[in-house]
């Protein structure tokens, strides 16, 4: 048992014996001046009890408040307390030094924290509904353009179209906001995260300036694109060379002069003829690949129009009906619920349909029990279209550049129908992906936004 509990008993009981005292001689007329010393002691004892709670109170308070503001610099001195306090003063400072402690290793964490999020290129903020910033990196105040500070109201004060645009954003979203700055406007991609932190209802802001990502996608698609065109022009214009030559040695001298009719045989004119079609038939070739891309840069913008998904992918089956009875297809169509609706441009969206089973087709060759499913259904006010055949499949590699314009893997192919159909996706305001692995099959997936209402 500490000092400080035998302290507090010895005096209660010291006052109960007392009072007891006092009770026994407080009738007797013989004990008047005994009565008058009891009770005085009585008085006195009451008294230093009272001064006792008070300063055990003060006390107390004092370590609340060091502990509520964190103040460390609170001593609790043992001169000053007296002997009776002496283990209660110790147990105030080993509490002090404990918070202390804790405090220094939080404050220590916050600060590892806040080196490694500084060295992210994105901008993160954390405030809470008392408008306090709680994080902050170096990301975000170079991209907002402000001194680094604890209060969201700064940040609104000199950026109100950034942070106008942020409060109204869901609970948990994403959308791109416009940003003016010295280096003019940019693009940023937010997120937005709300949590529950200590009761209070925060948000956690991530954005980043997709400019420099778009720019590098698009070196990245000029740079596969120019590959491809490069590709299909230096194979036609090759043998076209070569050809060229082969009739010029034909028809001329190995001087350079030109042979006279009784020179050129039969055999060297019918070697001209042949090298003249397969120049012409290259020709065509490369005014069809020049007419192609003519197409795939001249997709008009849709007119939408509200479509029933069933009545589009029945016209588009029994459109390609004599294809799948010849290669032994099976379709199967499933529109759940029946009276699906999208709202898009009807020949577009049927050209895409085509193109996609097309392509199926393609993969089922020679395949037994050859499948193809279209399921069409609505998720949380989105339209998902589901094309699925149990063909060879993509590889990887393949996978990643279906969508270029011009990559085929048929001789006969084009190239455009996947890229074609991609553009229009994208200009409904909808994705495409493909997932495929060899020998089981692949799966297109449409996503587009359903505006019916």
């Amino acid at each position: 048992m500490d000092r400080f509990t035998i302290y507090i008993i010895i005096r209660v009981v010291l006052l109960v014996l007392m009072s007891l005292l006092f009770g026994i001689i407080f009738a007797r007329p013989e004990y008047f001046f005994s009565q008058i010393i009891v009770g005085s002691v009585i008085f006195l004892q009451t008294l230093e009890m009272i001064r006792f709670a008070r300063r055990s109170i003060k006390e107390l308070a004092k370590f609340i408040r060091a502990i509520k503001y964190g103040d460390v610099s609170v001593n609790f001195t043992d001169d000053k307390l007296g002997r009776d306090f002496r283990d209660l003063s110790g147990s105030f400072r080993e509490v002090i030094y404990a918070f202390n402690k804790v405090r220094i290793e939080k404050e220590s964490q916050f600060m590892l924290l806040q080196a490694i999020i500084d060295k992210i290129s994105f901008g993160i903020i954390a405030f809470n509904e008392d408008s306090e910033v709680l994080l902050m990196n170096q990301a975000a105040i170079d991209f907002l353009e402000i001194e680094r500070t604890k209060d969201w109201n700064y940040i609104k004060k000199h950026k109100a179209d950034f942070t106008g645009q942020v409060e109204k954003m869901a609970d948990d979203g994403r959308k791109l906001v416009e940003l003016d700055s010295e280096l003019g406007t940019r693009q940023l991609s937010v997120y937005n995260h709300t949590l529950i932190l200590m009761e209070k209802y925060c948000r956690v802001i991530t954005f980043y300036d997709i400019q420099d990502e778009i720019e590098q996608k698009e070196i990245e698609a000029w740079y596969k694109l120019i590959r491809i065109l490069t590709h299909e022009i230096m194979n036609s214009a090759t043998p076209l060379t070569s050809l060229t030559d082969t009739i010029l040695m034909l028809i001329e001298q190995q001087d350079g002069e030109q042979k006279k009719p009784s020179e050129i045989t039969e055999d060297n004119i019918k070697d001209v003829r042949s090298s003249v079609y397969t120049i012409k038939n290259r020709t065509e070739g490369i005014l069809k690949f020049v007419d192609a891309y003519r197409k795939l840069t001249d997709i008009p913008h849709p007119e939408l129009t509200e479509v029933s998904l069933k009545e589009l992918c029945n016209s588009v089956a029994s459109l390609l009906a004599a294809d799948f009875e010849n290669r032994k297809i099976s379709l199967s169509l499933n529109i759940q619920p029946k009276d699906l609706k999208l709202y898009c441009d009807r020949q577009l969206m049927s050209q895409v349909l085509i193109n996609l089973l097309s392509n199926s087709m393609y993969a089922l060759e020679d395949q037994p029990e050859a499948k193809i499913e279209v399921i069409c259904s609505e998720n949380n006010a989105r339209i998902n279209i589901e094309v699925m055949d149990n063909g060879k499949g993509i590889s990887q590699e393949t996978r990643e550049k279906i969508f270029i314009p011009f990559f085929s893997t048929r001789d006969t192919g084009s190239g455009i129908g996947l890229s074609f159909s991609k553009f229009v996706i994208l200009q409904h305001g909808g994705r495409i992906k493909v997932e495929s692995e060899i020998k089981k099959g692949t799966r297109f997936t449409i996503d587009l936004p359903n505006q019916i209402k």
